[in-house]
């Protein structure tokens, strides 16, 4: 089941880091599983697309958020975790066997887990278990063709010593993960386990003190019948609302059925333009919503702001549920984030290459 709307333009809660996949195997812990030298391009895109940017709002949550503290405390190193399961490579398969994988994610070390929200999953069949402390988290999940999927901040405590590195455990029925924690600041991994089927891990650091963010608002422009490209424009907003800017862009399909878009952002007062956009977008499928098909979709990506100031990431939604078809002009909503510290001025390409 795809994930619904979740994304609130007033939620700016924490922000990521870093860029990068890790090109080695963790092994500082005993148990690790060996992960696949590359991400799959499709598992690549996968994360992108569901991978927390710090801007979504729980859809889900165990417990009072009082539970946790406020992801920039002194007291915690934090990190923004996704975790997706299940068919995720395309590989081609007989038969929709199903798969197992309830597990929990918990750590060697003095923690607390707050789920952010889960991904795909199929009311009755998949859920949250209540947990009696915020130390570990625990599902329910079972998956044929498709997959499943949760986001987390995990807050790791400062200042304690312990025997051995920190380790943050990942365990289901196919598969074990143990990942340290200085590995998290900027990391992605796939773990293939078999036929098609695998885990995939996008993780970021959440670091300390305020980084730019805002929202965007404007419209999704079909240019034929076919809707595989057109235009888009609209507001760029700060965090407070503020207008600071116009986008602009383009979307298109290519050849081989990737599709991409590029844009830019403008001055409101002065036509300068003062960043770039570019990344990924994907209509619904129609077989899991049929009543919103091609008319609602998905956007991902970063943005490189021209005066050297930084890179960010965007991230959104064109369309709505209203049930009207055959519209040319979708509303499009999203939201923006700067990545600090800054690291990477010159990259363009969508978020987490």
């Amino acid at each position: 089941m795809r994930k619904m709307f979740v994304l609130l333009l007033a939620a700016f809660v924490v922000g990521l880091v870093g860029c990068g996949d890790s090109p080695t195997v963790p092994n500082s812990e005993a148990g690790v599983q060996q992960m696949s030298s590359t991400v799959p391009p499709e598992v690549r895109e996968l994360l992108e697309q569901h991978a927390d940017f710090g801007t979504e709002t729980p859809a889900e949550t165990l417990g009072s958020k009082s539970t946790f503290p406020e992801p920039c405390s002194n007291d915690y190193d934090v990190y923004a975790v996704t975790f997706l399961w299940g068919r995720l490579a395309n590989v081609p398969v007989q038969s929709d066997v199903i798969t197992d994988w309830s597990g929990k994610l918990s750590a060697n070390a003095e923690v607390l887990i707050d789920v952010r929200f889960t991904i795909d999953f199929e009311p009755g069949q998949d859920s949250l278990i209540p947990v009696s402390s915020p130390t570990f988290a625990a599902w329910v999940s079972h998956t044929g063709f498709d997959l499943d999927g949760i986001s987390f901040l995990v807050y790791l405590k400062r200042g304690n010593a312990y025997f051995a590195p920190p380790v943050l455990v990942f365990e289901t029925a196919p598969i074990t993960l143990r990942l340290p924690f200085h590995l998290l600041e900027h990391y992605m991994a796939y773990y293939p386990v078999d036929n098609g089927q695998g885990v995939a891990v996008l993780a970021r650091r959440v670091w300390h003190g305020t980084c730019p963010s805002g929202a965007l608002r404007g419209e999704w422009i079909r240019e034929n019948n076919t809707s595989d490209h057109g235009t888009f424009n609209g507001l760029w907003l700060d965090n407070d609302g503020n207008i600071t800017g116009i986008y602009s862009g383009r979307f298109w399909t290519n050849n081989d059925g990737t599709r991409e878009f590029s844009g830019w952002v403008s001055g409101y007062v002065t036509d300068q333009v003062i960043a770039e956009l570019k990344g990924r977008w994907r209509y619904d499928d129609p077989r899991l919503c049929p009543v919103c098909g091609d008319d609602h979709g998905w956007f991902w990506g970063k943005v490189r702001f021209l005066d050297n100031s930084g890179v960010g990431v965007l991230k959104g939604e064109f369309g709505d549920f209203t049930g009207a078809v055959d519209q040319i002009a979708l509303p499009m909503v999203g939201v923006w984030k700067m990545i600090c510290p800054f690291t990477d001025a010159s990259s363009t390409t969508p978020v987490s290459q």
